[in-house]
């Protein structure tokens, strides 16, 4: 998927909190290329590295594909939301809500 709001996204975001392209691919474990190809692509990257950049910048999934989110199927906007709710709680919290969700979803937990 293409998005050129992310591609100036995560650039502003990278440039604001004093990161180089390959410090940020360093921070992620990934290639000066791939962040290269998100911010001069528009190249939106998977799930997993999404995670890792809203933790690493603070700011929700849905935030930094804002754009592209009326392509997204209706439960990964549910997902966003959640998201978005998550990285405003504190550890208690977050420990709170995985004990209920555990409770509720045992089969889905390992």
């Amino acid at each position: 998927m293409v998005n050129s709001s992310f591609a100036s996204r995560i650039r502003t975001l990278r440039k604001s909190n004093g990161l180089t392209m390959q410090e940020l691919a360093d921070e992620l474990s990934i290639s000066k290329a791939a962040v290269s190809q998100w911010e001069n692509s528009g190249v939106v990257p998977r799930l997993d590295q999404l995670r890792k950049l809203s933790k690493l910048f603070r700011v929700s999934i849905e935030e930094l594909v804002k754009e592209s989110t009326e392509e997204i199927s209706n439960q990964d906007q549910t997902m966003f939301r959640i998201q978005k709710v998550l990285v405003k709680m504190n550890p208690a919290q977050i420990e709170k809500a995985e004990k209920l969700l555990r409770l509720i979803f045992d089969d889905i937990f390992e």
